[in-house]
């Protein structure tokens, strides 16, 4: 079986309990859609669980971007930005580990994933990234690593952009992988951004399914109960929440 989900914000129990509960298989797998850090207090044990899973699948979010281009670079306005954006238990936590646990985070960041544009599941098609497609990359999966200088406008883009920003009912791109017979699943955006009713009667947001994408950042990064994680079973798309 093949699972999606999307900004778990360094929330382990949450990350437990969808692990408990799918009981991957060696055939199962899990796609993340970035955002796995900040906010919460355990973004970094997640990460580093996931290093040990040959069949979680790791994508790039705004947030892993943070971290990666902050200790690459040491660029103090985004520090400042990661900071203001709930960075800092993820950088107490990165800062305290020793110089090869940090080289092995680092590492997990720049494989993975930007993008997979075309994921076949049971005869459907799915264009996987954290928060927005982007038409220069259709025919196969590329990495952190795989992106040239010239590129890191279009990975910001891709990691960004919102497509609550962009009247998504009209908007070209997404048309344009819908066209090609594909469904966008992105993250990065909590789904009652789309739509106010998405949410059960506590009040915890819900998967978004728009003709032409779907977004599962179910809030997470909410305090107190009405944080959830979503995840999507792609062979019959059954919805599970934690």
């Amino acid at each position: 079986m093949n699972y999606v989900c999307a900004d778990i914000h360094g929330r382990w129990d949450k990350y437990q309990a969808m692990l408990e509960d799918l009981n991957l298989g060696e055939d199962d797998k899990l796609y993340i859609l970035g955002d796995v850090i900040d906010r919460g207090e355990d973004g970094i044990r997640i990460l580093q669980d996931i290093m040990g899973r040959e069949n979680i699948f790791l994508f790039i979010g705004n947030h892993e971007l943070f971290l990666y281009c902050c200790i690459q670079c040491g660029d103090e306005g985004w520090t400042e930005s990661w900071m203001s954006n709930g960075g800092r238990p993820t950088a107490q936590r990165f800062l305290a580990l020793e110089d090869r646990e940090q080289d092995a985070i680092l590492k997990l960041i720049a494989d993975s994933y930007v993008a997979i544009p075309d994921l076949c599941v049971g005869g459907k098609h799915y264009y996987l990234v954290h928060a927005y497609p982007n038409l220069r990359y259709t025919d196969r999966p590329v990495r952190v690593r795989d992106m040239g200088e010239d590129e890191l406008e279009l990975l910001y883009d891709m990691v960004w952009r919102r497509a609550s920003d962009e009247q998504w009912k009209g908007d070209r791109t997404l048309r344009a992988v819908w066209e090609m017979g594909r469904r966008v699943l992105i993250g990065h955006t909590i789904t009652t951004y789309f739509c106010s009713a998405s949410c059960d009667k506590s009040g915890r947001a819900r998967i978004f399914r728009d003709k032409y994408f779907t977004c599962l950042d179910c809030g997470c990064a909410i305090s107190g109960d009405r944080a959830c994680l979503g995840v999507l079973r792609l062979e019959d798309e059954k919805e599970f929440y934690y």
